[in-house]
């Protein structure tokens, strides 16, 4: 017969081995599935948790507008972004929360990310790997943020007018029928024609406190427009890869080298014709 103590030492080497065994478990799981069920119990009923490819997406919209968002938006544009820029995928899920109005997002961004939202239409939280959307705006800011998202581990830490100038580009944008992503006028051109141009040269070495500085929304239209002409000229594609390389290779940190080498006349000939191109846009189009 076995004594009271020796079941009592069974017992607790039996918990160690199931608590291991749960933990290694726990290691290796799918961290999709992972994602998935921490989205779903943090949330709750009433929201849809499904993944999208790299993504894992969570809204409390009606199935019909989930699916739209999911599938026009998320889907078909990252899908764009690979085809035309980025290469290195993400490792770990990008999680999106998709709410469905301005009380839904100011209830869930306080419960979950700790803060009052800073912006009415979303935000990319880099550290978490997650958005957070008032989709009741649209789908603008998600396209933005998922740039940023893609961006990271495509080209670490790169110059801020590249970092925010592709993004608000994308804001407003289609999908040509093969695929590729085209940035088109939005509203950011009122703000550029009001404002006025930053020398390009300032534009492109601005330190990122000083591009995200208070009353910074000039240096977003700036950079929005830049990218917008060289996307116009067929060279931000072109633009985007070349530096990528340098970048990798510790050159280059702003992009003006790459820029200057690209563009295929002198800095003051490019700056003039880009001016002189913004200036015949129109919003609305």
């Amino acid at each position: 017969m076995m004594h009271r103590n020796a079941f009592a030492v069974v017992a607790v080497v039996l918990a160690a081995f199931l608590a291991s065994g749960a933990g290694r478990a726990a290691e290796h799981q799918d961290p999709f599935d992972k994602a998935a069920a921490e989205m779903r119990a943090e949330l709750g009923d009433g929201f849809i948790v499904e993944r999208a490819g790299i993504f894992v997406v969570a809204g409390d919209l009606p199935r019909r507008n989930f699916d739209s968002a999911k599938k026009n938006t998320i889907e078909s544009c990252a899908a764009a972004l690979w085809k035309d820029f980025f290469k290195t995928k993400p490792e770990m899920p990008i999680r999106i929360y998709l709410f469905a109005d301005k009380t839904s997002y100011e209830k869930w961004v306080k419960k979950l990310a700790g803060f009052d939202p800073h912006s009415p239409y979303g935000f990319y939280l880099p550290d978490r790997k997650a958005m957070m959307m008032n989709i009741a705006t649209g789908g603008g800011t998600l396209v933005h943020e998922m740039t940023h998202a893609l961006m990271d581990p495509d080209l670490p830490r790169p110059p801020t007018w590249l970092f925010e100038g592709m993004g608000s580009l994308f804001e407003q944008c289609e999908l040509d029928r093969d695929g590729h992503i085209l940035g088109r006028v939005n509203w950011r051109l009122p703000i550029l024609k009001k404002s006025g141009f930053i020398p390009l040269r300032k534009l492109v070495e601005m330190p990122e406190d000083e591009f995200r500085a208070r009353r910074n929304r000039p240096n977003y239209a700036n950079a929005r427009y830049l990218c917008f002409y060289l996307q116009q000229r067929g060279l931000l594609t072109k633009f985007y890869a070349k530096f990528r390389e340098a970048h990798k290779a510790g050159k280059d940190p702003s992009g003006w080298d790459t820029l200057t080498q690209i563009i295929g006349q002198t800095p003051e000939a490019f700056e003039k014709q880009w001016h002189d191109w913004v200036k015949t846009l129109k919003w609305p189009e």
